[in-house]
């Protein structure tokens, strides 16, 4: 199985994100899952998360891709790719993200931090884990990757749910309609 991730590569949050999963990813692969992680995005911290990856992966490191930046639109083609996104979301707002994965079909993993339970709908398009907690976020990555019926099964949930209740004409239109209802128009 593929896990992907992407966020720009600064300071902060997101380095502190892709780095929960480096190790996460690492740790699996040390107790022996067949994983490879690709990671979308560039940035200053680049060379940081590098090295991380080379130190947490050494000896296996054919498990795990840096892919650049890749331009938003064609953003699809990488998760189109994978089997899981994996991103723990540390004060994440919305989260777009999660919304571009799993409108590809990819189940998530991701914390109870924030935007991410706003968008994933747990143990159905993917799994919100405590946040910060080591030994969940890697039991849950671990359980999409091993299970084929559910992960497609969340793969399959994950786009409905996103055409469903994220669809921006959709909830434009219910705004509006809010908007005139309000304002007796």
């Amino acid at each position: 199985p593929v896990v992907i991730s992407a966020a720009l590569f600064r300071p902060g949050v997101k380095t502190r994100g892709l780095e929960w999963v480096i190790r996460t990813c690492a740790g699996l692969a040390k107790q022996g899952m067949d994983l490879h992680l690709a990671l979308a995005g560039d940035g200053p911290e680049r060379g940081a998360l590098e090295a991380l990856a080379a130190r947490e992966f050494q000896g296996m490191e054919q498990r795990y891709l840096f892919l650049g930046l890749q331009k938003r639109f064609d953003l699809y083609r990488v998760y189109s790719a994978g089997d899981l996104f994996l991103f723990p979301g540390i004060n994440e707002g919305l989260g777009m993200v999660y919304l571009e994965a799993q409108c590809a079909g990819l189940p998530v993993v991701a914390f109870d931090h924030d935007g991410a339970p706003e968008v994933v709908a747990h143990e159905k398009t993917g799994l919100i884990t405590p946040s910060f907690d080591k030994q969940a976020f890697s039991q849950a990555t671990a359980k999409i990757l091993t299970d084929t019926g559910l992960r497609r099964a969340m793969s399959n949930a994950a786009q409905q749910h996103v055409l469903e209740r994220h669809d921006l004409h959709t909830n434009y239109a219910a705004m509006l309609e809010k908007i005139r209802q309000v304002s007796g128009t």
